[in-house]
This record gives structure tokens, sequence and C-alpha cells, in this order.
């Protein structure tokens, strides 16, 4: 190597050293020719000087890596192991499953105790704070604006308020009058006539339909002046939301007309069982039967219609035919709060049948009001207790997805799923390669803290490749219910 060559390469030794001065703790080593006067030495010198300078003087961060003010309310943060477990399950490189259903649970629960995630652990947590932003605190949807902001540059969805609702998309505005009806409804009708006049028939169609919580009689003047409306999507939703009320003309309607469209007929060898069928009209094509059924009979009361036909409310559930029959009059008892109807029309569906009721009528679900969507559950008992432990977590996660509102006690407990535990643990010992893994965390997720100690000594017998994760989530759920209210 020629002396020019080996000079090049002392520099670049120098170089590297003197850029790395302050995070090195071997000082540089200044070579020997330096101190002799050769003539690179004042370009050595000038390294070694922009070296020391980059010790003491940061350089601007990129406009990307800006911080901003997280703030901390320790009270509020959970216990320090539970930050730990948070951590590891929703790790980026981690997949669960059901992992949307377990971080809306999990950010449920952080809500309910009044508790907000570490401004440390938000990089680690992108996965869990997308589950639900609208429950997290100011901090953490702040952080995730900045890791993502919006294409307009509109405010988060978590700051909308009376004040600043008619900004956002038409979702969420629905999304928010849908909330505030449960806790005021007048309000929220109050809101939609100050705002709503002015906007587009597909954003008056959305809010209006929000409305359908809490609905009552004194609905029927704002929803009767859409009687008028420009826009026939809307006078059908005003038209729909009064055929829900009784005692308006638009329900006694809906009624009559479903009285005409049904009928009962025998079935059976001796003809002693009822069975309900819709009158479809002739030439109607067999891939929109189900439309018309639901258009046909959509808002109708099943006891009301029940009553008229002279059947027992037990004899209509178990007599309804087709599927899309059943599903429709399900979905009515449950927005008209015929939780009795409900649950024996419930009764009647198996685990894949609740499922895909459930997956097709999410957003109707969640539109009902909080006290109905806990009575809902009971509605599903059946569905969730089949044979299938698989079906079963399947179910309860539709069911949670849908309604956002935990199961009540012993809902998921070991005694009601006795026989389908049995069977899939049998499996699991047998081959723990072979079942499906999640549901060892449905179980521990979805369970009351005594219930979740059952399913604990339970599953002791399984690999810890199925109940290590199930286990975390039971440390988990239990630090955070222990953990004293802010």
């Amino acid at each position: 190597m020629t002396a020019a060559h080996e000079g090049i390469e002392e520099i670049r030794l120098a170089a590297r050293r003197a850029l790395t001065l302050g995070v090195s703790r071997d000082p540089m080593a200044v070579p020997a020719w330096l101190a002799s006067g050769d003539e690179r030495a004042d370009l050595l010198s000038l390294v070694s000087a922009l070296g020391l300078r980059n010790r003491f003087e940061r350089p601007v961060a990129p406009e990307q890596l800006d911080t901003f003010d997280a703030g901390y309310d320790a009270a509020r943060m959970p216990p320090s192991a539970s930050r730990l477990i948070l951590c590891r399950l929703f790790a980026p490189k981690k997949k669960l499953y059901e992992e949307n259903t377990l971080a809306m649970r999990t950010l449920d629960l952080l809500a309910a105790r009044g508790l907000h995630l570490h401004p440390f652990d938000y990089p680690a947590l992108r996965r869990l704070m997308a589950g639900d932003e609208s429950v997290l605190d100011e901090h953490a949807r702040t952080w995730l604006s900045r890791e993502r902001p919006s294409d307009d540059g509109g405010p988060s969805f978590g700051q909308i308020i009376q004040e600043n609702w008619t900004e956002f998309p038409p979702a969420v505005r629905e999304d928010y009058i849908r909330r505030l009806r449960s806790s005021d409804p007048d309000g929220a009708r109050a809101l939609c006539e100050e705002a709503l006049a002015n906007d587009a028939a597909t954003v008056r169609r959305k809010v209006l339909g929000a409305l359908a919580v809490r609905l009552g009689a004194s609905d029927v003047p704002y929803l009767e002046s859409f009687a008028e409306d420009r826009a026939k999507s809307v006078r059908a939703v005003a038209s729909s939301l009064l055929a829900r009320i009784p005692g308006t003309a638009a329900y006694a309607e809906r009624i009559d007309q479903a009285h005409e469209q049904i009928t009962v007929q025998s079935a059976g060898i001796i003809g002693r069982k009822k069975v309900l069928l819709p009158k479809i009209p002739k030439g109607l094509a067999a891939s929109r039967e189900a439309e018309w059924v639901a258009e046909t009979f959509a808002d109708v009361n099943p006891s009301e219609l029940a009553q008229r036909l002279g059947l027992a409310p037990k004899k209509f559930a178990e007599s309804l035919g087709p599927t899309y029959l059943r599903d429709t009059f399900l979905l009515n008892a449950l927005q008209a709060g015929d939780l009795e109807m409900a649950a024996l029309i419930g009764a009647q569906l198996d685990a894949r049948d609740a499922s895909l009721f459930l997956m097709n009528h999410e957003s109707e679900l969640a539109g009902l009001g909080e006290p109905q969507r806990h009575a809902t559950w009971g509605c599903f008992t059946n569905a969730f207790r089949g044979r299938s432990l698989h079906d079963a977590c399947a179910v309860v996660q539709h069911l949670y997805t849908a309604l956002r509102v935990p199961p009540p006690d012993g809902a998921v407990d070991a005694s009601a799923l006795e026989r389908s535990w049995g069977k899939w643990a049998r499996d699991a010992v047998a081959d723990p390669e072979r079942v499906d893994g999640y549901v060892p965390r449905v179980l521990i997720a979805f369970s009351g803290r005594q219930d979740r100690a059952d399913w604990r000594a339970r599953m002791q017998i399984l690999a810890p490749s199925l109940t290590t994760d199930a286990f975390a989530i039971a440390d988990l759920f239990d630090a955070v219910e222990a953990h004293p209210l802010p």
C-alpha cells in the first residue's frame, strides 16, 4: 500500500473516531505523524475539531422526530407490571388471532378504571392504541395523530364535542349522535335540528338514523318534519323510525302490512307444528327474497305481530321459518327493547347462525342503548354454550365487537362451558398443535375475576405454548381491576 493510501486510511479512521467522540470511552488516538508536522496535519485537525464540536452541539432533529408535551399523571398510570405485559402482548412483531377484539377489551377495561397508557409505551403499543382511538386519553390521541396525520388536517376523532361536531366526517358524526343519545336523547335531537337542514342527503340520512337510540314519543314531531324532505332516502329513514314508536300512524300501518304479508302453515306428519312463512311475490328471484323480507318486515314489533296471529311468544319464536325471517324479527325485537321475545328467538340460533347474525348486523347492534346492549348478551346464551368451544369463543368475540360491553358475570364461566371445555381440553393435551390456540385467551379475557381464577386452575394441564399469553392476560386484568381508582 502506498504512503498516500495509508494516509487516506488514517484520515478515515481519525474521522470516524472524531465523529463518535462523546459516545466512545476511548480517547481519539492521534497518529504520530500528526505531531511531527506532516502536511496532512491541518486536515486532521479540522476533522478532530468537528468531532469535538459534535460532542457539545446536538444537531437539530428532523421535523418528523420533533417531540410534544405528553403530560403525565402518575395516579392514572397502570401498575408497572401491567405495562410490561401490555408491551409484550402487543409487541410490534407479535400477532394474535383475536388481536382486535382483545385490544378493544383491554382499552375498554383501562378506560373503565380511569387509567391511561404511559407515554413511554406509545411506540410499543401502536397496535393496541389502534383498537379504538375514541377511548384513549388526550395525550395518546395527540401522539397517534402525529404518527398518522389526517389527510385534511382536521381534528382527531376523540376531540369531538358539541361545538365542533359538524366539522367531522358523516360516520363520525353519526357515532357521536348515537353515543350522545344514550345519555341525553333530547340534547342529541336538538343538535340535529340545528345542523342537519343544510347538509347533503347522505349526511342527513346517516345522522338521522342515529336517533334510533332511546327513540320515544318526544321524537315524533321532528321525524314527521321529514315527510316532505327532498331526498327519498331521508324520508325512508324518518318513516322507519316513526314505525318503531307505538301510537304513531306509521307504527299501526307497519303492523297491518306485516300481518298481510305473512302466513301460518302446518308442518309435520300430523300437522301439529306451525311454521311462519313470508308471502313471497310471484316471480321474485330467489336471490332477492332475503332483501324483500328485510324491507317488508323491518321495524315490525314481533310481539305485536304474534298477538295478531294468535300465537304465544314462545310458539312464534319457534315457528319462524326461513333464516332471514328469523334474523329480521330478532333484530326488530332487540331494537324495540323487547328482550323477552329476543331471548326466545335467539334461543333458536346455533353458534354459526349467531355469528353470521352478529357480523351482518354489527352497526345496528352498536346503535342500541347501553342497557339494551348489556341485556343482549343473555339472548345468545344457547349459541355460545354449544358443543364446540371454538364456536363459543367466536360468538363471544362477535358479541363483544358489536356491543362493546362485557358479558355478565357467569356467562363465560367454567361450569357453563363444561361439556365443550372437556372435549377441547382432551384434544389440547393429546396434541397442542392441532387445537385453536386462541381459545384460552378468549376464555380468560371475557371472564370475571373469579371465573378467570377458575379458568387458570383448569388450564394448568395445558402446554405452556397454549397458556402463556392467557395467563399474562389474567395477570394484566387482575392488576388493572385491583388498581385503586384515580
